[in-house]
């Protein structure tokens, strides 16, 4: 029996009660209507805890479904879904933004381990634009083409480097330019099958550098810069091993040097700040054998020298 049917029943029987005795007994009358006013209070006040407890069981069963639950929808007049709440099939947390014909064109998501990503889609619901932050804090924002190819991204690495790299239609990365935690900055051109190609860059000492390579990704050119002034041009072959090296000295020298495959100096062409040169031959231990030079007249100098580099013929 509900608590109200008690209540109402509790009522009559005191109606019933409130009837039987002698009319002129107005004491007794006096009590019966206060007893119905009481017990009528009795059964308002119960009817009203029981509607209370019906209406809490339906409010704590509906909020039990709706955050147990796995997706919610949200459709405009025409019963067509705009918006969608739900957890994807790795538990992400996925909230989709629907143009008029339902399609998804703005997904927000948030992985079980932490990543998060804002993701924009065309009418046909391909991805074309998307800033993520990865479980390592370092954003990332890439562009995409019209066939879901990567063509471009900005990024952050954890340790405070920033970069942008360019992608051909290919989703290959074809030309990077990158910016380090302690001020060295690179720029990168690469082949159509992402081999490296050119590098320019500086680094926190100052210093700059253009390096060239061949097909394979092999260094067969580089020009460099030092911080304290010393200019250096040196070319490789094949196997990248350093073959001729020019340079440039902070002290004016300017000079030539030619390695054999074994990264070893065979031979020097150098001149003074005062003009003068100098051609030196050495041997595979890197000792001076043979000198060639000009002197302040004009007059030109050859020096041979033996295994202990003492000079066994000079002229003049």
């Amino acid at each position: 029996m509900s608590a109200w049917a008690l209540a109402v029943g509790l009522a009559t029987a005191a109606t019933a009660a409130a009837q039987v005795g002698p009319a002129a007994d107005l004491p007794a009358r006096l009590e019966r209507v206060e007893l119905r006013s009481r017990v009528a209070l009795a059964a308002a006040a119960l009817g009203l805890l029981g509607c209370g407890v019906l209406a809490a069981l339906l409010l704590r069963r509906r909020r039990r479904d709706t955050v147990a639950g796995r997706a919610f929808e949200l459709v405009d007049g025409h019963g067509r879904c705009r918006s969608r709440l739900q957890t994807g099939a790795d538990d992400a947390a996925e909230l989709l933004l629907c143009d008029g014909d339902g399609q998804a064109r703005l997904v927000l998501r948030v992985g079980a381990a932490g990543a998060a990503a804002v993701c924009l889609q065309d009418h046909r619901g391909q991805l074309r634009s998307q800033l993520q932050l990865g479980v390592d804090a370092a954003p990332f924002l890439e562009f995409y083409d019209e066939h879901g190819k990567v063509r471009a991204g900005l990024g952050l690495t954890e340790d405070g480097g920033a970069g942008v790299g360019l992608y051909d239609a290919e989703g290959q990365i074809r030309a990077g330019l990158g910016l380090g935690e302690g001020g060295a900055a690179r720029l990168t051109v690469s082949g159509a099958a992402g081999e490296l190609r050119l590098r320019l860059g500086v680094d926190e000492h100052g210093g700059a550098a253009l390096e060239l390579r061949d097909g394979a990704g092999q260094v067969r050119g580089s020009l460099r810069v030092r911080g304290d002034g010393m200019a250096l041009l040196e070319l490789h072959d094949r196997e990248g091993q350093v073959r001729t090296v020019n340079g440039v000295l902070e002290d004016g020298l300017a000079w030539l040097g030619v390695l054999d495959p074994r990264q070893r100096f065979r031979a020097g062409l150098g001149t003074r700040h005062d003009g003068r040169p100098r051609l030196e031959l050495y041997d595979e231990q890197g000792r001076t054998r043979a000198s060639l030079s000009l002197g302040d007249l004009g007059t030109a100098g050859l020096e041979l020298r033996d295994a202990d580099e003492q000079i066994v013929y000079r002229t003049p």
